[in-house]
C-alpha cells in the first residue's frame, strides 16, 4: 500500500511491482540450488527432481534477472527504491530467524 502512496502513477507501480518480483522470483529459483546441496546426500528416487536440472532454473534466473535489469534502465529510482524494499524485508526475515534461535 505504501508502494501505491508514493507512486502515484500506474508506471511508477508497475514498475515497483515487477521489479520486486522479479528480485523475488530469481531469488527464489536460486535457492533450488541450496537445497540441491543440503540433499545430495538423499537418495535420487525419493527426492523431487527437476527436468533439465541445471539448465532450466538458470535459463528462469536469468530471464527474471534481465527484466529486472531492463526495469533499472527504463526506471533508476523505482528499481533502486525496489531493491532497498527487498534488502529491507531481507533484513526482517533474517533478524526474526536469529530471535527464534534464542
Amino acid at each position: 500500500m505504501v508502494i501505491i502512496f508514493y507512486a502515484k502513477t500506474f508506471d511508477k507501480i508497475l514498475n515497483y511491482t515487477i521489479f520486486l518480483e522479479s528480485i523475488s522470483m530469481a531469488s527464489s529459483a536460486a535457492t533450488i540450488f541450496i537445497l540441491r546441496k543440503r540433499t545430495a546426500h538423499l537418495d535420487k528416487k525419493t527426492i523431487y527432481t527437476v527436468p533439465l536440472y541445471p539448465i532450466l532454473p538458470i535459463i528462469f534466473i536469468a530471464a527474471y534477472t534481465f527484466v529486472a535489469f531492463s526495469i533499472y534502465a527504463d526506471d533508476q529510482n523505482a528499481a533502486l527504491n525496489g531493491l532497498y524494499i527487498f534488502i529491507g524485508f531481507l533484513a526482517v526475515y533474517f533478524v526474526s530467524k536469529w530471535f527464534k534461535k534464542k
